[in-house]
């Protein structure tokens, strides 16, 4: 069984009330899953010093949901699960959204913390001078054109960002297909 390298628990602001580290790490267990990485959201709502997006005049998400990682919180709570299950191998880790647009504030949070495993996600994409979500992006244009644009920022954040070692769910506009498109291709954007 592999390990399952990205998981959320109740340390990401967009899982639900049930979202449980220490109940993730039991399931791991019951089910045989040898090793499990928390990479907890590390997105921002506001520009720092030196981030690029701010220099390029983008206006940041909006969205009142998002709140910053408590990281001594998080990782007390890695450490705790760590003794609990001297079984699973339990990695810390986050998944930074936009880091070629929010270098200088992601590079702070990880240069001052240390993580075992350092994700990159697109969650937004550049639009008329704002970061614009994927699920409205598809109101705003047909699907084809939302999943040339993301793959085309997607581009943009492999080639301008060093500080991630995993691109996360390459196919994230898939979620909010629209039935109405019909069935999600993905060899009709393999190139």
């Amino acid at each position: 069984m592999p390990a399952d390298n990205h998981v959320h628990s109740e340390w990401s602001y967009d899982t639900t009330g049930e979202a449980s580290m220490t109940g993730a790490c039991q399931r791991a267990l019951d089910v045989g899953v040898p090793a499990i990485a928390f990479t907890e959201h590390l997105d921002f709502t506001r520009w720092g010093a030196n981030d690029p997006g701010a220099a390029a005049g983008l206006e940041p998400r909006r969205r009142n949901q998002i709140r910053p990682l408590d990281v001594p919180g998080y990782l007390a709570a890695v450490e705790e699960c760590r003794q609990r299950f001297p079984d699973l191998r339990i990695l810390s880790g986050v998944e930074t959204g936009e880091a070629h647009l929010f270098a200088s504030s992601a590079d702070a949070v990880v240069g001052r913390n240390r993580f075992d495993r350092i994700l990159g996600s697109l969650h937004a994409v550049p639009l008329r001078g704002r970061l614009v979500g994927l699920p409205a992006m598809f109101g705003l244009f047909g699907p084809d054109e939302v999943l040339r644009r993301y793959f085309a920022e997607l581009t943009r954040l492999v080639e301008g960002s060093g500080l991630f070692q995993v691109l996360a769910h390459l196919d994230f506009p898939r979620r909010y297909w629209p039935a109405s498109a019909g069935p999600y291709e993905e060899k009709e954007f393999e190139a």
